[in-house]
């Protein structure tokens, strides 16, 4: 009885073990079976994340391509696109006569880039910098200068100094003050002839060139004459004056307060320049702008290694000018 006791459980503990041994072995084989499949989707996950990120640059590229191809009107009224693969936003731009007499033509840019550096509303501490940078790298510019109503002897050094070491220097504002330039002609000539003056009187050079406040085709205008366009008239007679407004078609997004870094600025400004053959391109160096001035030096850089030369604006560019606002446009769909 005992010999036939310790059998059974000597089998019985065999077939346990064997069982065991089997449920472990099927365990093994789930999670073996489990791992694979988890292994599995992570790949395609992997994979799906990659078209995914392929999807998002090509929507990238195509929405960069879009952006290049927003049409600017030219001074001449006619309708050019910044898509700088073909020649024509080049052949549409206002050419003026050099000084020599001989005017530049679209051929003779042909595979030229051009980069024109214009900062507006200075002087201010911000600009000694400014010019020891672009001394440094040897970079001509353009200075769109204003007073803020304020005839001060470090205004006119630092306006000297810019003609001195050979930069254009153009009008841009005497007070800064919209709700007074545009509310109405005269206002603006009285604005525009006290900046004039001024910089005649500090560097013995009458300015050539002006940018309005905003731009040719600021609305800004529009609102404080409740719908009346100015602008169109202002613009006929500044150019009559011997004057020439330049707009531009790079940058101006500095111009918000707070002001961007100076790492955002260099790749906007990077980025706008990648689909033209003339960049004007428009920055600030007064007092806030401190970012502003320290992205120059990587602007240079950058814009060098894509084959940009830098010049200012001078008798012999081609100046880029929007059409004066007519009409505020309504927002409302």
């Amino acid at each position: 009885m005992g010999k036939k006791l310790f059998a059974a459980v000597v089998i019985t503990t065999g077939v346990l073990a064997v069982a065991f041994g089997t449920f472990s072995v099927l365990q093994s084989l789930k999670c073996f079976s489990l791992e694979g499949k988890v292994s599995s989707l992570e790949t395609q996950n992997k994979n799906l994340s990659e078209q995914i990120q392929t999807l998002n640059s090509k929507l990238e590229k195509a929405e960069t391509s879009e952006t290049a191809k927003i049409p600017t009107v030219t001074a001449q009224g006619t309708v050019q696109t910044n898509d700088e693969s073909s020649d024509k936003a080049d052949e549409q731009a206002q050419t003026l006569p050099q000084t020599n007499g001989t005017p530049t033509t679209p051929a003779d840019i042909a595979g030229k880039k051009t980069a024109f550096l214009t900062f507006d509303d200075g002087p201010s501490y911000n600009t000694s910098q400014l010019l020891d940078i672009l001394k440094q790298n040897k970079v001509k510019a353009t200075f769109f200068v204003i007073a803020q109503s304020k005839d001060t002897p470090e205004r006119r050094a630092l306006m000297k100094r810019e003609v001195d070491e050979g930069h254009t220097i153009g009008i841009h504002s005497w007070s800064h003050n919209y709700n007074y330039i545009y509310a109405s002609e005269s206002n603006f000539f009285d604005d525009f002839n006290k900046m004039k003056n001024m910089i005649v009187s500090a560097t013995g050079v009458e300015p050539k060139f002006s940018r309005f406040p905003g731009g040719t085709d600021n609305t800004v205008s529009l609102t404080i004459n409740k719908g009346k366009p100015i602008m169109p008239k202002i613009l006929q007679d500044v150019l009559k004056g011997g004057t020439t407004p330049v707009d531009w078609n790079v940058g101006g997004m500095d111009a918000v307060i707070p002001v961007p870094s100076k790492d955002t600025i260099v790749k906007d400004i990077v980025d706008e320049c990648r689909y033209r053959k003339s960049a004007i391109i428009l920055l600030h160096d007064s007092e806030p702008h401190a970012s502003s001035v320290a992205a120059v030096p990587e602007i240079i850089k950058q814009l060098r290694a894509m084959g940009y030369t830098f010049e200012p604006i001078t008798s012999a560019s081609q100046v880029m000018r929007r059409n004066p606002a007519t009409a505020i446009k309504s927002t409302k769909k």
